[in-house]
């Protein structure tokens, strides 16, 4: 019946604590086989034959070898109401522990998508540099003016993909030079893409060909000083 099932499956668990405190494993293991024998109810429609065991049938279980007597008992009483929750428990948990990443994958996929989709390149033309040569030119001013001196005397003449090439007279090599540097080229790339609404580099060269004439109150730089000072031009050579 299932009480005696559960009754042998204690008496198992309290030898193998015994087990554990004594060093010797077989006196627990005849004293738990002893108990096993004589917890048995009378039943009534047994036969007296199958009750009365024989002594000899008796000392076989008793002396039956330590480790293939536990692994045998451990099996036989083991009461299989404890081993099926458990099993089912297990595979819920890998379930439960398997659902998350799934639910994952789907985002995980998105980001992906997202990631590999390229950013539009803005375009940018020569005309749209040269018209918004003034306001990168006067934008200078108001960060670093030495660096917007030199770039009123050159003129964006190339614009190929993202790179502007700014043109310098010969005479005005040390401007380009200064121009050059790592710190002054980055405020100048900066300011260009923002007025132009693009990620810009610049290019400095020099050339031959004079610069064509500006119309000197119309220079950014120039007009700043008028402003400041309150001047007004005399005399242009």
């Amino acid at each position: 019946s299932l009480e005696e099932i559960f009754t042998a499956f204690n008496i198992l668990i309290a030898t193998q604590e015994m087990t554990k405190r004594l060093d010797s494993q077989r006196i627990p293991l005849e004293i738990s086989l002893v108990r096993l024998a004589h917890n048995k109810p009378d039943s009534r429609n047994l036969d007296s034959h199958k009750e009365s065991h024989s002594p000899s049938h008796s000392q076989t279980q008793i002396h039956r070898p330590e480790g293939r007597g536990v692994a045998s008992d451990s099996r036989t009483h083991r009461p299989e109401g404890r081993t099926h929750p458990n099993l089912s428990g297990e595979v819920n948990l890998k379930i439960d522990d398997l659902a998350p990443r799934e639910k994952e994958q789907p985002q995980q996929l998105q980001q992906v998508a997202v990631q590999d989709i390229p950013v539009p390149v803005v375009s940018v033309t020569l005309e749209k540099v040269k018209e918004a040569w003034g306001s990168i030119v006067n934008n200078l001013s108001k960060i670093k003016m030495s660096v917007s001196t030199y770039l009123s005397e050159g003129e964006p003449t190339k614009v190929q993909g993202d790179l502007v090439t700014v043109a310098f007279p010969k005479t005005c090599s040390l401007y380009k030079e200064s121009l050059d540097r790592k710190e002054n080229k980055a405020i100048v790339e900066k300011s260009a893409s923002e007025i132009c609404n693009a990620d810009l580099r610049v290019n400095f060269v020099l050339t031959a060909q004079v610069k064509q004439s500006v119309d000197v109150p119309s220079n950014p730089f120039i007009k700043s000083a008028l402003e400041m000072f309150g001047g007004r031009v005399v005399k242009e050579d």
